[in-house]
């Protein structure tokens, strides 16, 4: 006796449904029994079910999370036939499982930016985080809606599970609000629903910076050839980075050359700015 089985399957969360059809045996047949076990080439010593005379369509369910080795036997009043061919069937395949969403997602305005901090899901296969936003008062609903955030790979940053991240996002209008949604996704390539936070950043800074001492050792010098050292320090009250440009002007005293030297000062190369202090310095 000869049977073929064959089998297909839909899965479901926590089980699939598996489709099982086989070949008629020849001979006198009352029904057929399907059974299984868990080695390649058996033993199968468990009894899937039972059923009548026909080889159509049968549907079991079974466990994922374990490969299955299934074969099929015909019965009658003298006993059962032999083992069909051996099919194997197993749920891994693939992830359709989104990992959770971020927690603890905040926007934090500042001059000309927002700061997003959160921390990435426990999910072991976890991946990283798509950040988008939108201008018009809503968060995006999704990985393809709004506009990504401009780090170099389309909103897309990578992490570890259950990592504190953030990202700060630059060169923005003070006078429009930014809605933004971040989407985890794993190693499958899987979303999460999402998670939102919303600011508006603030003006551009508009303080000078404070220049506390502007210094050069030595304070002056005799020979052709010979260096100084400046030193200067200064604060923004705003907290903006600091740029230096210095600059000289020479005049003539009897026997010595007088030089002026000027700190100008700008923060975040946007506003040239009036503080200033010059020093003389005698070359001699």
């Amino acid at each position: 006796m000869f049977l073929v089985l064959s089998l297909f399957a839909v899965p479901h969360s926590f089980a699939a449904e598996v489709h099982f059809q086989w070949g008629s045996s020849s001979g006198v047949v009352d029904g057929y029994r399907i059974y299984y076990g868990f080695s390649h080439e058996g033993p199968y010593p468990n009894l899937l079910v039972e059923v009548g005379g026909t080889t159509t369509d049968y549907i079991a369910t079974l466990d994922e999370g374990v490969t299955y080795y299934l074969v099929v036997r015909a019965y009658n009043s003298y006993g059962e036939s032999g083992n069909s061919n051996e099919v194997m069937w197993s749920s891994d395949g693939e992830d359709t499982t989104p990992p959770g969403d971020v927690s603890g997602f905040t926007a934090a305005p500042g001059p000309g930016q927002i700061t997003l901090t959160w921390t990435n899901p426990t999910d072991t296969d976890f991946a990283g985080v798509m950040i988008r936003y939108r201008t018009d008062g809503t968060n995006p609903q999704d990985k393809d809606d709004g506009l990504p955030i401009p780090n170099g790979n389309n909103g897309k940053i990578s992490g570890s599970p259950n990592q504190n991240m953030s990202y700060v996002h630059t060169n923005l209008d003070p006078t429009t609000h930014y809605y933004y949604s971040a989407f985890s996704y794993d190693t499958s390539n899987n979303y999460s629903q999402t998670a939102y936070a919303d600011a508006q950043p603030l003006p551009p800074s508009s303080h000078d910076p404070v220049i506390e001492s502007f210094t050069a050792t030595p304070s002056s010098l005799n020979n052709p050839g010979e260096t100084t050292t400046f030193d200067v320090s200064a604060t923004d009250p705003d907290g903006d980075s600091l740029t230096y440009t210095p600059s000289i002007l020479v005049t003539e005293r009897p026997m010595e050359a007088v030089v002026k030297w000027c700190i100008l000062m700008r923060h975040k190369g946007l506003t040239l700015l009036r503080s200033q202090w010059m020093m003389d310095m005698a070359i001699l």
